[in-house]
């Protein structure tokens, strides 16, 4: 595999497993606002939107913006409350990650998540301390699929577009990864499949160790 300067990283479905603390958050949201549980495959398809707009495309965009902040309060504190047992790293990403460092690139994490939840997660995973940069959801104006995320990355590591790889999940990882003109990675552990989106991924790799080839 082609080699870098700098690894740009989707967080959810990407380094960490959270789909079921998050799909459980949204069930007792919807059983507290005495709504239809929404629907386990949407869940994971609007992963990686941030928070306000994967909440419009779950439970409706006709509420007022008082049932929205209510949502999202919910959901944040019951997020945070799960984490410790919902939540796990991926097979072979700290080992991964601390190999990449070794060989001197870079590591950014570029996400829709908030950046409390993001640390929050990262540190009691263990590898915050492995990035140099993170984007979250209140550094950009404009999210995912959008390039501006990707772009700030590359800013704050002071890097081109052709030095850096951008690894995620799903398909708004790739269409702003490509937007931004880097080389975009996708993961087949997320689960999704990208035979027919319009934008396709540079490459799918099924191991992480995979990003470590020709280093």
């Amino acid at each position: 595999m082609k080699t870098y300067d700098g690894y740009l990283f989707d967080a959810d479905g990407t380094l960490f497993d959270s789909r079921e603390l998050i799909t459980q958050a949204y069930y007792v949201v919807a059983e507290w606002m005495r709504l239809p549980p929404p629907d386990r495959e949407k869940i994971a398809a609007t992963t990686g939107l941030t928070m306000p707009d994967q909440v419009r495309l779950l439970f409706g965009r006709d509420r007022d913006d008082m049932f929205y902040r209510n949502v999202e309060a919910l959901y944040s504190s019951l997020v945070m409350a799960g984490a410790e047992s919902r939540l796990s790293l991926f097979p072979g990403v700290k080992d991964g990650l601390r190999r990449l460092r070794e060989h001197g690139v870079r590591l950014a994490v570029v996400t829709s998540r908030r950046r409390q939840s993001l640390e929050y997660f990262l540190g009691s995973l263990g590898v915050l301390e492995l990035f140099d940069v993170i984007v979250t959801a209140e550094d950009t104006v404009k999210h995912k699929p959008g390039p501006e995320p990707v772009l700030l990355a590359l800013e704050q590591l002071s890097m081109k577009p052709e030095q850096c790889v951008y690894v995620g999940d799903a398909v708004f990882d790739v269409e702003c990864g490509s937007a931004a003109g880097v080389d975009t990675v996708l993961v087949s552990w997320g689960g999704m499949d990208p035979s027919g989106w319009t934008v396709q991924p540079g490459r799918v790799i099924d191991r992480f160790d995979e990003l470590l080839d020709g280093q």
